[in-house]
């Protein structure tokens, strides 16, 4: 039995060590780098990164401000309109472009009845004005106060044009109140103790409002321009609607893609241009002392003479009208000083003209500035220092000319280049 018990113990032993002498061949993964076994201490525990934990909350995505997101009556508004908006933004500002041209022209005719009651007073007609202006100011400031609901109501979801929309809510408000104000003040003139007195004392009043609308008006065309530029489609722009309908040059819009063609044309704005900018002075009080319309045929003219000394001079050069009373122009190949000789003649020449109409002879004086266009220029920064150059020129006198050096906007000496007087008929 002992014996047994032995043998079986000599045999496991031998067992044991022929799987330790095999187990020794065989081949171990070893890593090139020493492999720590310590543990970590607490400052190392501290010390490591911590496995970053996400956590995703559900947001619902903005509500889409294209076109199934604008207001029906917008969308009657721009039916058959030659001008298709594809986002809110772009219903907004076209709608109210298309609404003040409405208001501005029913404005005029108020206002050229008012005027009738000046030559020949009529209780009457003068009350019948009244009610009418009552009602167009009661609907525009309704109309203005609906854009302003649906722009308040989709803040933050206006995505690029979140600060178009936040400007046209600020204008928007800004002349609600001075329209409300203006309304006031002819609530409480008196027309009882001298009528004619009273219905020019409206008359200033109506310019006013007619200046409100205009403002607006040149404000929906920068706003349009703002998107066009923003979705790059300038180049697209509709051809009938480059031109200002009054004084037929390029508007704004037109005015703005001429020069986006010329720097696409010299992307490394080798070609050397300048801009002079005109403003006829005190061209609000020719508004209230003959009305609009006449006005109207005042920038028509200035447009055509602006023009037409263009196209007598040089090809290369474009006339716009910027805004209102101001005219903007393009010297393509021209340096400053050369630019600043052709406008100061054209501002000679508009002081030398007398406009006639019926019995009235009107003379005006042109303000004007010269910049050079600036390689690293855009729009903004160009018409910007053009404007500030501008009103040097208006704040030190008016009927002079300033250009801007470079660093400061400093006062042309005005050569004589012996301008003849000519009549120009509004007729």
């Amino acid at each position: 039995m002992v014996t047994a018990v032995l043998i079986i113990g000599v045999l496991n032993f031998a067992l044991g060590f022929a799987y330790a002498v095999y187990a020794g061949r065989a081949p171990v993964a070893r890593s090139e780098r020493p492999i720590d076994l310590a543990l970590p201490t607490e400052a190392q525990e501290e010390q490591a990164p911590k496995p970053e934990v996400k956590v995703v909350v559900y947001e619902p995505p903005p509500p889409d401000a294209s076109l199934h997101d604008v207001p029906t009556d917008w969308l009657d508004a721009l039916a058959g309109n030659s001008k298709k908006a594809e986002t809110f933004i772009e219903a907004a500002v076209e709608v109210l472009r298309l609404e003040v041209g409405k208001y501005r022209a029913k404005m005029i005719e108020i206002d050229a009845r008012v005027r009738q009651c000046i030559d020949d007073p009529d209780d009457a007609v003068l009350t019948e004005c009244l009610a009418d202006l009552k009602l167009t100011n009661e609907d525009w400031l309704a109309q203005q106060q609906n854009a302003v609901t649906h722009l308040e109501a989709r803040q933050g979801n206006l995505g690029d044009f979140e600060a178009v929309g936040s400007g046209l809510e600020d204008v928007l408000l800004d002349q609600a109140a001075q329209i409300e104000t203006t309304c006031s003040n002819i609530d409480m003139l008196d027309f009882q103790t001298d009528l004619q007195a009273g219905c020019r004392r409206l008359i200033t009043e109506t310019r006013k409002l007619l200046d409100m609308a205009h403002t607006l008006r040149d404000r929906m065309h920068e706003s349009m321009i703002e998107i066009m530029k923003s979705e790059d489609t300038l180049g697209e722009l509709d051809k009938r609607l480059q031109f200002d309908g009054t004084s037929k040059l390029y508007n704004r819009s037109g005015l703005e893609r001429v020069i986006h063609e010329l720097w696409l044309d010299d992307p490394n704005r080798i070609r050397q241009i300048s801009v002079g900018l005109l403003d006829i002075d005190r061209f609000a009080q020719i508004n209230e002392e003959y009305g609009v319309p006449l006005g109207d045929n005042i920038l028509s003219a200035t447009g055509n003479l602006l023009g037409d000394m263009v196209r007598d001079e040089r090809s290369l050069d474009v006339v716009s009208r910027y805004s209102g009373q101001r005219f903007l122009i393009i010297f393509g190949d021209t340096g400053p000083r050369a630019a600043t000789s052709t406008v100061e003649r054209m501002r000679q020449t508009i002081g030398a003209s007398t406009f006639q109409y019926g019995g009235h002879e009107i003379e005006l004086t042109v303000s004007a500035a010269i910049v050079e266009v600036l390689s690293d220029d855009t729009t903004t920064t160009l018409f910007t220092r053009a404007e500030k150059t501008l009103r040097a020129a208006k704040r030190n006198g008016r009927n002079q000319s300033y250009m801007h050096n470079g660093k400061e906007s400093v006062l042309v000496e005005p050569p004589d280049f012996g301008i003849r007087g000519q009549i120009v008929r509004l007729d």
